[in-house]
């Protein structure tokens, strides 16, 4: 980790500073996996049984057998709005799905974009189409941004082929290091989490408004799309960065990080051959771990010794629509007819930092009131 924070000072500090720049981070998270729990008060066995009570089948949704999510954040709020936001669903044989979903994906609108064909996951071809289309969104909203890419050591992410594609369209590569994206990576720190509980919510509010208790067919599409747009899309991630090193200043970053390395401790500094093996978890006497790190350092180093009026090499343009920046304002009250994980949740997050769900339990602490709630 500290290899990776003083990396990311040198980036920050001797390379991009004077020069438009946009931090980008990317990471792949399954979707179709995110089912509400169903957790609660239930009737026991006998229960069910003496009044003949079952919980009705839910059908196979053949259209959500496995998706995954490609999130993309960014630290400057007017881009945010336009990231692509990529969802692969997987069909059977690769097939194209009926015309009834291609209808409901149109629906949910920019920056969604899913992408046929695939097994459910990302492989080294989608992830080049993927930067290719970051590449240009980037260069139409300004031609003179340098695009610092944050992603984990993933396979898929590191290897010749997609670096060589990644420096072919002028993107530097910052990579996290190995088992410590929990710490380091914001998609897993800030947003993840947030987005899987958003989801469960809207899998509930559905299937308590159904009157057997199922969820349609398809319906993950409309659901997942809110609760991204919602997390993601409309949220201003510039602080976020900043508490993970890529601020203006190393003291930006957050209590988790300083438990970790003080910030005294960071210095700016490219990693040699044998900390970038480390950091990426690959042995350091091979070819192919030696032209990964020319490849992935040697691309700031170029970078540095460039003018700073220098920009990058243009990317294909696209018709950007006119839409407001990214804010961090606060999600709206939960209206009157609202499920009551949504108000729970929304009230869990605005406690005092020093009060734990356990006091929710106890009872109200003397520094904070509980919000009167109608029953459910």
């Amino acid at each position: 980790m500290h290899i990776f924070l003083n990396w990311t000072r040198f980036v920050v500090e001797d390379v991009v500073r004077g020069r438009p720049h946009v931090f980008i981070n990317m990471d792949e998270t399954q979707v179709s996996s995110i089912k509400h729990s169903g957790k609660g008060l239930v009737a026991i066995n006998k229960v069910k049984r003496d009044n003949l009570l079952s919980q009705p089948k839910q059908p196979r949704d053949r259209t959500d057998v496995k998706t995954s999510l490609m999130g993309t954040v960014c630290d400057c709020p007017a881009l945010q709005p336009f990231l692509p936001q990529v969802m692969l669903p997987k069909y059977t044989k690769r097939c194209v799905p009926p015309q009834r979903f291609l209808d409901a994906y149109a629906i949910t609108g920019g920056p969604f974009e899913y992408w046929h064909g695939s097994v459910g996951w990302t492989d080294s071809r989608i992830m080049m189409k993927w930067a290719t289309r970051v590449r240009s969104v980037v260069s139409s909203f300004n031609s003179d941004t340098w695009i610092i890419l944050i992603m984990d050591c993933s396979h898929v992410h590191l290897n010749v082929k997609t670096i060589a594609h990644l420096r072919r369209l002028g993107i530097l590569v910052l990579m996290l290091p190995a088992k410590l994206t929990w710490l380091c990576q914001l998609l897993d720190v800030y947003v993840y989490s947030e987005l899987k509980s958003l989801i469960r919510s809207g899998q509930c509010a559905l299937r308590l408004s159904s009157h057997d208790g199922s969820v349609p067919i398809g319906a993950w599409i409309d659901i997942n799309a809110k609760a991204i747009r919602e997390v993601i899309v409309d949220r201003d991630w510039q602080d976020s960065f900043a508490k993970l090193g890529a601020g203006d200043s190393v003291l930006d970053m957050n209590n988790q990080l300083r438990s970790y390395v003080a910030a005294e401790d960071v210095t700016p500094s490219l990693p040699t051959m044998d900390q970038f093996a480390r950091m990426v978890n690959r042995p350091s006497h091979t070819v192919i771990t030696a032209r990964l790190h020319s490849m992935v350092v040697g691309g700031f180093l170029d970078l540095q010794q460039l003018p700073l009026n220098a920009s990058p090499g243009p990317g294909a343009m696209v018709d950007l629509p006119y839409l407001p920046a990214a804010s961090k304002r606060a999600r709206p009250a939960p209206a009157d007819d609202a499920p009551w994980e949504d108000v729970v949740r929304k009230y869990l997050r605005r406690r005092p930092s020093a009060v734990s769900d356990l006091d929710i339990l106890r009872g109200p602490a003397k520094n904070w009131t509980l919000p009167v709630l109608a029953e459910p």
